[in-house]
């Protein structure tokens, strides 16, 4: 009812989702139905339907089912005339997927990022154009540690990636992902860079799993860590090998 907001009549899907039969129904109103439902604040959205047959506005409530449970639904009001009678009639859409979804999304949106936090490296994602032209579309906090760029910087211009590898190894680098980008296989690259703030050669790993996207270009998920205490590791224990061959 347009006025009282009594249950005059409901169809069956509505029955079977709240649990309650024709009569239980027929004996409630919207705030029994919604009991989260602001009195005032619906008020006001209904006033500002109008009269006009077809006017319709609709807000995110809850109902509540007979057993006491509840589920989250979008309820829409339209104005409609039936045997001459002002009626509003409500359909309730059902949203629990849609939250369960929304929910399962953020909870995995949280284990993503815990993990990235506590990885020792930069997590990225890389892509290389057609063209040539290469993005990086998402890149962890690690970025600044390990590159001495910043994300958004890094973002603006993908080539000052290439620029902090030293000369003697981006030709390792361009063959690297060529040869990942043709085959579609693990991409693995180690390489050094230089950091001009820091005056420091950095020994870098990369591993990445690539996959084509649309417009015929290639994206690599991976990571890049610092391994230049290894490689001095490696190096000592070469030194020291060969001091003793000699």
């Amino acid at each position: 009812d347009a006025t009282t907001l009594r249950v005059i009549d409901a169809n069956q899907a509505a029955r079977l989702n709240l649990g309650m039969d024709a009569a239980t129904l027929q004996a409630m109103d919207a705030y029994a139905l919604a009991p989260g439902l602001d009195r005032a604040a619906l008020g006001e959205l209904l006033a500002g339907l109008g009269e006009e047959v077809g006017a319709q506005v609709s807000l995110r409530t809850r109902l509540r089912r007979l057993d006491g449970s509840s589920y989250p639904v979008r309820l829409c009001f339209l104005r409609i005339v039936r045997d001459g009678r002002s009626l509003l009639l409500a359909i309730a859409d059902d949203l629990s997927l849609e939250q369960a979804s929304a929910q399962a999304l953020a909870q995995s949106q949280a284990r993503f990022d815990a993990i990235v936090r506590h990885t020792p490296g930069l997590v990225f994602q890389f892509v290389l154009h057609p063209d040539g032209r290469q993005d990086f579309p998402w890149l962890s906090e690690g970025c600044s540690a390990l590159l001495g760029l910043s994300v958004l910087a890094l973002q603006r211009d993908a080539s000052l990636f290439e620029q902090l590898i030293l000369p003697e190894d981006r030709k390792g680098w361009q063959e690297s992902m060529a040869a990942s980008s043709a085959a579609m296989s693990a991409w693995n690259w180690e390489g050094r860079i230089w950091i001009d703030a820091w005056k420091d050669v950095k020994w870098i790993n990369l591993r990445a799993t690539p996959h084509p996207v649309d417009g015929g270009a290639v994206q690599w998920d991976g990571i890049m860590t610092n391994i230049s205490a290894s490689k001095e590791e490696q190096e000592a224990s070469m030194r020291s090998r060969a001091r003793l061959a000699e």
